[in-house]
């Protein structure tokens, strides 16, 4: 099923605000086209200039990739996650090595992330019954510690690294109601579409946030030119809203008066017993962030020095101290 926002819970005719929605869609269905023309163009880009002799320097790589992700939130209590919540993802990116124990890179990654109450371990989740799927891209500056440090030559075969950085990522939780799929966003399911100046419900969320990155890996030489990177992490972010849960069940009667009012209502609170909570009742919880975790594998590219295979000219060349990364 296609995603589609809901903008007019009264679907007897098209308003101006649901072909406005409309409009939307499809402008965002091109921008997410041009996104993955541009990826693609920027991939071959960066493959085109590691062939030329510019960039055919030992220090600078290309990685692309791809394993598991998850995420940590109100839909997923467990410290071990459900195999069911597993989702995909694939990263590409360009490395520097700074020195013999420190490297730079700039990675891109897209994926899905999800959440349902169904595979919690407490109770009051399993009755709450949300559950989310959100897209997940995410571009992040990563800093790479190597306390084994590079050697000389193809000496050192497996190298562990640390490595933490900051990013910026773009979220969209959506779940599903009879059957069709609706951006959790725009409905307000905890109030925040209520215009109210009395009551002090939250405010619409972004849907972009900032995250940092920190975890472990091991980088195994093939070659001189290509190594395996095996890697996890886990993203730390400034929102709790990853999965569109966070506070409190709003005022029923003020959640049904907002734009989406019907589904609204009933996306607030699927619970499989009982009423709609009172007003200010527990739904999430606003003191602990969401998280999400990576597990995966790259391929490494770092072209060799074209300079190294290259006849003598004769003459005795300088010698140059700097570091070798083969």
């Amino acid at each position: 099923m296609k995603a589609y926002r809901v903008c007019n819970a009264d679907a007897g005719s098209i308003s101006p605000s649901v072909a406005r929605c409309f409009l939307r869609q499809h402008d965002k269905k091109i921008q997410t086209y041009k996104m993955k023309e541009e990826f693609t163009c920027l991939f071959f880009l960066i493959m085109f200039l590691f062939s030329t002799k510019t960039f055919s320097q030992s220090r600078l790589g290309v990685m692309l990739g791809g394993g598991v992700d998850y995420y940590y939130g109100e839909m997923n209590d467990r410290v071990m996650t459900d195999p069911n919540l597993l989702r995909g993802y694939g990263n590409i990116g360009l490395l520097y090595r700074i020195s013999p124990h420190f490297e730079a890179w700039l990675n891109y990654m897209h994926g899905t992330l999800a959440g349902d109450d169904q595979y919690a371990i407490a109770y009051e989740a399993r009755n709450r019954n949300l559950n989310f799927n959100s897209t997940l891209d995410e571009v992040a500056l990563m800093i790479g510690f190597k306390p084994l440090g590079e050697s000389r030559g193809n000496k050192r075969h497996i190298i562990p690294y640390l490595f933490a950085g900051v990013g910026g990522f773009h979220f969209d939780p959506k779940t599903t109601l009879n059957g069709e799929t609706i951006a959790l966003h725009d409905i307000g399911t905890e109030g925040q579409y209520i215009s109210s100046d009395g009551d002090n419900y939250p405010k619409p969320y972004s849907l972009y946030a900032l995250s940092f990155p920190a975890g472990i890996g091991v980088e195994i030489k093939l070659s001189r030119a290509f190594a395996l990177r095996v890697e996890a992490a886990n993203h730390f972010t400034l929102t709790d809203y990853l999965d569109d849960v966070s506070n409190a069940y709003p005022d029923s009667t003020a959640l049904a008066s907002t734009p989406n009012g019907a589904v609204a209502v009933l996306l607030s609170n699927r619970q499989k017993e009982g009423d709609f909570p009172e007003k200010g009742m527990k739904r999430g919880n606003p003191g602990s962030r969401d998280s999400y975790m990576h597990i995966g594998v790259s391929i490494l590219f770092t072209p060799v020095n074209s300079n190294s295979s290259a006849p003598s000219s004769g003459k005795k060349k300088k010698k140059n101290h700097c570091p070798a990364y083969h």
